[in-house]
């Protein structure tokens, strides 16, 4: 259970969300590299089976990823962006883009964003999370604000997101509110297994959030509250190795708590009960939409045929 015990009174004044063109309209499946996701062919058929959309990792700060990833097809610039990025769309998934954050060149990092968006990626995600050793965000709050002014310089109607670790001490290690700034949405991660640790319910409890566990509801809760105050779409990020059970708890919670579609980390480590879950809400939504285009396809219903008769022989009463 989680119980809360107040967040304080500090609150950051939300900037309207920039104006863009294509947005996110399917569920995410995040892809971090093939050679460990695996092949292309295969991630694009299941995803257009379920009617998902890609969310595929391009860079890692200035680096395209075939600095990484060995295999056929990795990202290696803007050509193979827009092989990649054709071969998806043309089988009906849509194709969006994601990378690292690391702050240290940001006229490099919006370079290399705006690259991908023009290749084809029809929205860009930066990864922003506090270092560990060489890796992720060592910029600073300027730093981040330049990159935003100058990736909207060459890209002004992008479609722009984030992806922070939405427990309080994260968020307050990284410059959150410059990249909300210039981002369309905030995609936390709210990855309830890995979070429910006994440190993690420390940490919480001393951030104001009294709970013994973390789970699909209460990461949903506690990302609302700490991230509600940037005024962004929040379309929470799942954790794909988990249960059917939980999962139709995440997706059922989160659409009662008003956010977008979540997506889910990463391919590989889907397991059955994930996909189950998807499955499911596919059908249902299918199936309320299939009933809601019968009712409006029917007849105004009619009156009765005594009182259609009554309504004819009736005339007003006479004044006089």
């Amino acid at each position: 259970a989680l119980a809360l015990k107040g967040l304080g009174s500090s609150r950051a004044k939300a900037a309207p969300a920039p104006k863009a063109g294509a947005t996110i309209d399917r569920t995410l499946a995040w892809v971090w590299r093939w050679s460990d996701d695996g092949d292309p062919v295969a991630i694009r058929d299941r995803l257009a089976q379920l009617q998902m959309a890609a969310m595929v990792k391009t860079n890692d700060g200035t680096s395209w990823m075939s600095r990484w990833d060995r295999s056929q097809g990795a990202m290696s610039g803007p050509p193979q962006v827009r092989e990649i990025a054709d071969y998806f769309e043309a089988a009906g998934v849509p194709f969006h883009a994601w990378g690292v954050t690391r702050g240290t060149d940001p006229t490099g990092e919006a370079q290399i964003a705006a690259e991908v968006l023009a290749s084809g990626a029809r929205s860009f995600t930066f990864d922003l999370e506090p270092p560990e050793g060489n890796s992720y965000w060592h910029g600073s709050p300027d730093s981040a604000a330049r990159l935003g002014e100058e990736l909207r310089k060459i890209a002004p109607k992008a479609y722009l997101a984030v992806t922070p670790d939405p427990r309080p001490w994260r968020v307050a290690m990284v410059p959150l509110t410059e990249f909300a700034g210039f981002s369309n949405e905030i995609m936390p991660q709210t990855y309830w297994r890995i979070f429910d640790s006994p440190s993690n319910h420390r940490r919480l409890n001393q951030s104001g959030f009294a709970t013994s566990e973390v789970n699909p509801r209460n990461i949903l809760h506690i990302s609302n509250l700490v991230l509600q105050k940037y005024g962004r779409t929040l379309r929470p990020i799942g954790q794909a190795d988990a249960s059917r059970e939980e999962w139709l708890w995440f997706l059922q919670e989160a659409h009662a708590l008003g956010m977008a579609a979540p997506s889910f980390w990463r391919f590989r480590t889907a397991e059955p009960g994930m996909w189950q879950a998807f499955e499911e809400l596919r059908a249902q939504q299918e199936a309320e939409s299939q009933a809601k285009t019968q009712a409006q396809a029917q007849p105004p219903a009619q009156a009765p045929a005594q009182t259609q008769a009554r309504q004819a022989t009736q005339v007003p009463n006479d004044p006089n």
